[in-house]
């Protein structure tokens, strides 16, 4: 009797267990709405996973501005102008000639750059928060660098005058956390979001593939015997603060120029890191670069180091042929 009890126990937790476990699955699948599928007819505006008329868009996009205004008077007691597009929301504290200008940077990578990359609609809008200067930045937020990402706060704070890379840079980061609900190893967040940091825009096209100001420190690591192979650097969480960034912003170089930087991140985002954890997502890491570029580590390491040796700051990289 016992062991029939014990046998119906176990069979109804199985049960609940896959019920519930079909439901979360369910819940998951439909949270986020693929970016490809967005309707556009004209007339609704689809946004957030909600569909509006023009007018009642707008009031939501202003009321989402007013709001950003409200939080950055309080946390910082200064006064910022808004705007906003679509997905983001801008507040700045320089003329409205030079955000006109980045505005138009925004715009164009996220056209051009985000449907390459992710698969869903932003999941929230983004905050972009430009103080008046370099040092108004650094004296209010404590931070020296040109900007920074905060996912807490969905916001990416820097100053007019940082440059475009360094927006390019942290809405990397910004688009990473809008799709995806783990935490990326650093090297996969950085190296990626670093790429970015050197392209530009000719003629209305984001133009990439550059070695940038970090190569110097790359060529350093590996002269003073400090750097790390392919196969071991990408098994870490963590990375190096002075060789982890330029190791891995020029990996993802490599990547590029051999025309696997695509579908390396999108397999990343969506099948290893929600899957892996730990030293299994870096064997797991290791396993797709190797099928992706057919072959082995070893091998990707050597053309790595040889590519860092014939690459010169801030050169033009191409990209190998079909």
């Amino acid at each position: 009797m016992k062991k029939l009890i014990t046998f119906l126990f176990i069979l109804l937790s199985l049960s609940v267990f896959l019920i519930c476990g079909k439901n979360t699955n369910t819940i998951l699948k439909n949270k986020k709405r693929l970016f490809k599928n967005i309707p556009k007819d004209g007339r609704t505006i689809y946004y957030l996973n909600k569909k509006y008329d023009r007018l009642k868009f707008h009031a939501v996009k202003k009321k989402e501005t007013l709001e950003l205004k409200k939080r950055l008077k309080l946390e910082y007691k200064l006064n910022f102008k808004v705007r906003y597009t679509k997905y983001f929301n801008i507040a700045y504290r320089c003329h409205k000639d030079k955000i006109k200008h980045l505005q138009y940077f925004l715009a164009e990578f996220f056209k051009q750059v985000y449907p390459r990359y992710f698969i869903y609609e932003p999941a929230f809008p983004f905050n972009v928060v430009y103080f008046r200067n370099s040092v108004e930045f650094a004296s209010i937020t404590g931070n020296r660098s040109y900007g920074h990402y905060k996912p807490s706060k969905k916001t990416l704070y820097t100053y007019a005058g940082s440059g475009h890379g360094t927006l390019w840079h942290e809405l990397i980061h910004a688009f990473v956390d809008a799709n995806i609900d783990n935490d990326p190893q650093q090297w996969f967040n950085e190296g990626f979001a670093s790429f970015y940091e050197m392209a530009f825009l000719y003629g209305g096209k984001v133009v990439e593939g550059y070695a940038n100001w970090r190569m110097p420190n790359l060529k350093r690591a590996i002269q003073l015997k400090l750097f790390q192979p392919v196969k071991t650097f990408v098994m870490n969480k963590y990375m190096h603060e002075i060789f982890g960034y330029s190791t891995s912003r020029f990996l993802f170089c490599y990547l590029w120029v051999n025309r696997v930087m695509e579908p390396f991140v999108k397999s990343y985002l969506y099948d290893l890191s929600s899957k892996y954890q730990g030293k299994e997502l870096g064997k797991m890491v290791i396993k797709k670069l190797e099928t992706l570029t057919g072959k082995s580590i070893d091998q990707i390491n050597k053309e790595y180091l040889e590519m860092v040796k014939k690459t010169r700051r801030n050169q033009k990289l191409h990209q190998k042929k079909r």
